[in-house]
């Protein structure tokens, strides 16, 4: 069934959204070595490794996702349930408060994932993480390369919203949004920079998100056929976000 699209402005949305930004980096300094004094907390490791993380100033830190393997080289004399690792944040001073454990570990490796918001809050630039390992195997010595997390599999993803990537700016009441036909999303109204769309349905999971480049101010965008109902729309471009509700 074919709708009229209308919009609103969204003032107030009940609808969860994705972080605005994202930004990686992955240690390459070669493999991090583990301290086998480092068991407990409050402790830390004589070896630390550190990974900064670029963030544009007057971004909003929302979360930081972290991925490392840890590999022993002795199973069973340090394998990966006697691993023990801890991530510090030393631009903000936080640090995670528990030791992290590995989850479904192999017989040497162990494959780390978590979220972390010891980042969180307003960015002024670049973020440096610390990363701190150790093992409760009786094998080794502080700082052992028998027991290590892996050279380029520590990675570090910051998620941040609320941000500014210096673009020029869009004045929201110059911008114009609808469905052309039940084909194509249309907008109108904004500068030639880069403009992210992305586009939520009534349970604001992420139907499309696109990258596109005004031409002339405007842009078109082809959505699915299975996007229809109420449907979130935000646009991006530089400072501003601008939301619209269109119903297809």
């Amino acid at each position: 069934m074919k709708h009229i699209a209308t919009f609103v402005l969204a003032v107030t949305l009940a609808l969860p959204l994705i972080a605005q930004n994202s930004y990686t980096a992955t240690y390459t300094a070669g493999d991090i070595q583990s301290d086998i004094t480092f068991t407990a907390l409050p402790g830390n490791s004589s070896c630390p490794a550190q990974l900064t993380v670029n963030i544009p100033a007057g971004e909003t830190i929302d979360s930081a996702v972290v991925d490392y393997t840890y590999f022993s080289s002795l199973a069973g004399f340090g394998s990966p349930t006697m691993q023990r690792s801890q991530l510090r944040c030393i631009t903000t001073g936080q640090a995670e408060t528990q030791l992290a454990v590995a989850v479904n570990p192999g017989l040497t490796l162990a494959n780390y994932h978590r979220t972390v918001t010891i980042a969180n809050g307003p960015s002024s630039g670049p973020v440096t993480f610390e990363m701190h390992a150790g093992n409760t195997g009786l094998l080794g010595s502080p700082c052992t390369s028998l027991h290590t997390v892996n050279n380029n599999t520590w990675t570090i993803t910051v998620h941040t919203s609320s941000g500014t990537t210096g673009l020029p700016t869009v004045k929201t009441d110059d911008l114009k949004v609808w469905f052309d036909g039940v084909e194509r999303l249309r907008g109108t109204g904004l500068s030639t920079a880069q403009v992210k769309v992305s586009v939520y349905d009534a349970l604001g999971r992420q139907l499309v998100q696109r990258m596109v480049t005004p031409l002339n101010g405007a842009f078109e965008l082809a959505l699915p056929e299975t996007a229809t109902g109420v449907l979130l729309v935000l646009v991006e471009q530089g400072s501003a976000r601008i939301e619209r509700r269109l119903v297809r």
